[in-house]
């Protein structure tokens, strides 16, 4: 969708990664994964909300910051996080905001061990 807008979110939540921002750290492996693909107005599109301390400001902030940037709300919102987080985003968090269930999508990527353990610190 040429009209979307790609947003990382997450503030400096980790003392070991020093100064950092969860979201920079994310668009930086996007960008030296050249996940962006060679459509520059990919690239373009794809902004950090660099403030959130857990999952529901990770969406709430980025509601926010998708109406800073665009002067309205989205029509359509997709999380792309952990499968784990599935419910917690799409029926707790997703229903704390009022937004539509219709047009409320999320994408789970597997979880390691690790990775989730870490996830739940």
């Amino acid at each position: 969708d040429e009209g979307a807008l790609l947003l990382f979110s997450g503030g400096e939540t980790r003392k070991d990664a020093g100064p950092r921002s969860e979201a920079q750290s994310y668009w930086a492996i996007a960008e030296s994964k050249g996940w962006f693909g060679k459509d520059e107005s990919v690239r373009s599109r794809s902004l950090t909300e660099e403030h959130a301390r857990d999952s529901f400001e990770n969406l709430l902030f980025s509601v926010c910051r998708f109406r800073e940037l665009t002067g309205t709300y989205p029509q359509n919102i997709t999380v792309v996080s952990y499968d784990f987080k599935e419910e917690r985003f799409a029926q707790l968090h997703r229903s704390a905001l009022g937004f539509p269930e219709g047009r409320f999508f999320f994408s789970g990527t597997p979880a390691t061990p690790t990775a989730r353990e870490a996830a739940v610190k």
